[in-house]
């Protein structure tokens, strides 16, 4: 009596399972379409990094399979802070949907000046799908038709390289979409970034002008006589000087680079420039004190000289190795 129990249990549960799987082919989900994003560049200009924005114009595409999809209306530059869009256009192609836009904008930067002038920059455009989640849609960058138009200049600015990189952002809301009950939400992205390097030796000279000006002035007083009376207070009214010019070139900096916490390079240069000014200041009134009391003269000049020559050599090698480094980073 029990066999055919058994068996009639176990051909229940094969019906059932039969009659389940119809339903889990059913509930399987779509595969995510995927389309390739590109972009060419015919312009890019007015980089500020005081203001921290530039502008581009560029063509961007998409190539899709099918239609109905057409990431160009859908996606949103999340560093714009403003476009223009225009010249839309949508063409069959090979069995695909091939769309192209216009586009010129402003875009907001987070500029790295630690190195300025000797910094390099990545300028990027940042895309993101803003209407389908990547269950529905997913980018691919097409990168090898992507780049700058070789006839693009920048003032300034050496172009020396292109990239874009697909992803996904991950949001932690839903954004209210009752699909996606794990309070989590993915978005299909795209990076664009255009590497610039600064035109070094202009902007050097006009950012660091005033501030070798006073070194200057104050390393050449140091051939004055430290003993004499007269040349001694000339000696100090030159270094006095040097050090005013100094503070107010330190104090333009903020409106070179804009405000910053930390010690940048044109922030330890103008450090450097104004402790060896001061270290010279302080030199020279023991100098003048030691010659003019306990110590014979002669003495004093000799170790005049040889302090002097420490001072300059240090403001050298300090400037060389900063510099140095800068450019090896940047």
């Amino acid at each position: 009596m029990k066999f055919p129990h058994r068996a009639l249990a176990l051909a229940i549960l094969g019906l059932l399972m039969l009659a389940a799987a119809p339903v889990r082919a059913l509930a399987a989900p779509t595969p995510a379409i995927t389309c390739r994003l590109g972009a060419w560049f015919v312009s890019v200009h007015d980089i500020n990094a005081a203001e921290g924005t530039f502008k581009a114009d560029f063509w961007m595409w998409s190539v899709c399979p099918e239609r109905e999809l057409n990431p160009l209306e859908s996606l949103e530059f999340l560093n714009a802070a403003e476009t223009e869009e225009g010249l839309d256009a949508t063409l069959q192609r090979g069995g695909k949907w091939w769309s192209t836009r216009k586009i010129s904008g402003v875009f907001r930067q987070d500029f790295d000046l630690q190195n300025y002038p000797f910094d390099r920059q990545a300028l990027e455009i940042l895309v993101e799908e803003a209407v389908l989640d990547e269950r529905s849609l997913r980018y691919v960058a097409d990168s090898r038709n992507s780049g700058l138009d070789p006839g693009v200049k920048a003032p300034g600015w050496r172009l020396t390289g292109f990239r874009n990189t697909a992803g996904v952002a991950m949001h932690p809301t839903t954004f209210g979409d009752p699909s996606l009950p794990d309070g989590a939400s993915y978005y299909a992205t795209l990076r664009m970034e255009i590497v610039a390097n600064r035109a070094r030796l202009g902007n050097f000279v006009k950012a660091t002008f005033v501030l070798y000006i006073a070194a200057i002035l104050g390393l050449m007083c140091l051939a004055l006589d430290v003993v004499d009376s007269e040349l001694f207070l000339g000696r100090l009214a030159a270094l006095g000087t040097g050090v005013f010019a100094v503070v107010l070139s330190f104090l333009s900096l903020e409106q070179l680079i804009g405000p910053h916490e930390g010690l940048y390079l044109l922030d330890q240069l103008h450090v450097v420039v104004l402790a060896l000014i001061m270290l010279a200041t302080g030199w020279s009134v023991l100098a003048f004190r030691l010659g003019n009391g306990p110590v014979d003269a002669e003495r004093v000049r000799t170790w005049d000289g040889r302090v002097s020559l420490g001072i300059v050599a240090a403001f050298v090698a300090a400037n060389a190795i900063l510099i140095g480094l800068a450019m090896a980073q940047g």
